[in-house]
């Protein structure tokens, strides 16, 4: 009887945390889920407790510094980071010392502020001076999918939509 409680919960616990790998067979995405007990499960389709579980959120704006084609200050549009934020040619910068080490639990995930008042903290006009030449320019993202991690925003890379 205890296990099969265990189980329940375990299935009603299910957090898909990221993609691993695409089946090179079937073509098909394999995802990582970790229930409530740490557990790691690979799948490739959605357990289905998971999809009752999805949270629908209002859909609200956000902004972020970064490149016409996805890329961010610290990482290329692919997910592999480059830190350029972090080398001396950026030393200028106001958020030269922020760190953006990789973090499994986010991955697809973008870092986002949800006002502008709130990206001028990490990015200043004069910091935008620098960065526009190199590509640079702000993005308006509108996301449904979206949380708070450690101290900012992050949106779901693949459901967010870029309005301008």
């Amino acid at each position: 009887m205890r296990r099969l409680i265990r189980n329940i919960k375990s299935r009603l616990s299910m957090k898909r945390v990221c993609s691993l790998f695409t089946d090179t067979v079937s073509g098909q995405s394999v995802e990582l889920y970790v229930d409530k007990y740490g557990v790691e499960y690979m799948a490739n389709y959605p357990f289905l407790i998971f999809s009752f579980r999805a949270k629908r959120h209002a859909s609200k704006k956000f902004y972020r510094v970064g490149t016409s084609d996805g890329g961010g200050m610290w990482y290329h549009p692919n997910g592999e980071f480059h830190g350029s934020m972090n080398t001396k040619a950026f030393s200028m910068l106001q958020c030269h010392n922020v760190e953006m080490p990789y973090d499994k639990g986010i991955v697809g995930y973008l870092s986002v502020a949800d006002s502008l008042e709130s990206l001028k903290k990490w990015f200043s006009d004069e910091d935008m001076k620098v960065l526009s030449p190199l590509g640079f320019k702000v993005i308006t993202y509108e996301a449904t999918d979206y949380r708070m991690h450690n101290n900012h925003w992050v949106i779901n890379q693949e459901t967010s939509r870029i309005l301008n």
